[in-house]
């Protein structure tokens, strides 16, 4: 009886540990794709000498990375999908509204791109400037001050996951202590 009462112990503390450690798991995981995402489609640019672009489809949370076919600069299914990367259902990207420009969110046919030099790109009504972007990933079902993590590509072509608790290289808003910044839901 006592060796059951000790197993059924161990057992809940075990399951209990597992419950916190799974979503900071899928959040940890889900920035090392997006960062992995970033790179390919840089690399994907350069190797090609073209334009590629990333989405994120909200169908099955997935980033598709594309080759920009037809040079018209719109990320659609008509262009060469070069892959796709999975992310956990649970993953979000906050939307920022005191982050200006830099702070990316994936909305509607808004896409990521990289030129043939492996430059991030906005492009809006055909027109494409280079631009630095941060990526604010959170999973809602971790405390506050675990919730965020944070990716950056800048328009030097560095991309780079940022340690939790720092500024990194853009210091328009930071995912502080692993907390969402003022303004980003």
């Amino acid at each position: 009886m006592i060796t059951l009462i000790v197993m059924v112990s161990i057992m809940g503390l075990g399951i209990f540990t597992l419950s916190s450690y799974l979503p900071k798991q899928r959040l940890l995981n889900a920035v090392e794709t997006t960062e992995q995402a970033l790179s390919r489609a840089q690399l994907e640019a350069t190797q090609r000498s073209a334009w590629s672009c990333i989405t994120l489809n909200t169908a099955n949370n997935t980033l598709e990375i594309r080759i920009d076919t037809n040079a018209d600069r719109t990320c659609q299914n008509s262009d060469q999908i070069v892959t796709n990367m999975q992310l956990h259902p649970d993953i979000q990207y906050a939307t920022c509204s005191n982050g200006g420009e830099n702070s990316f969110a994936f909305a509607s046919n808004a896409a990521v791109w990289f030129d043939s030099a492996g430059v991030p790109r906005v492009c809006d009504s055909g027109s494409c400037t280079p631009q630095s972007f941060q990526f604010i990933l959170r999973n809602p079902n971790l405390s506050s001050n675990n919730r965020a993590r944070e990716v950056e590509a800048l328009s030097s072509g560095l991309i780079a996951i940022i340690d939790r608790n720092q500024m990194g290289y853009m210091q328009g808003i930071f995912a502080r202590s692993g907390s969402l910044p003022t303004g980003c839901q």
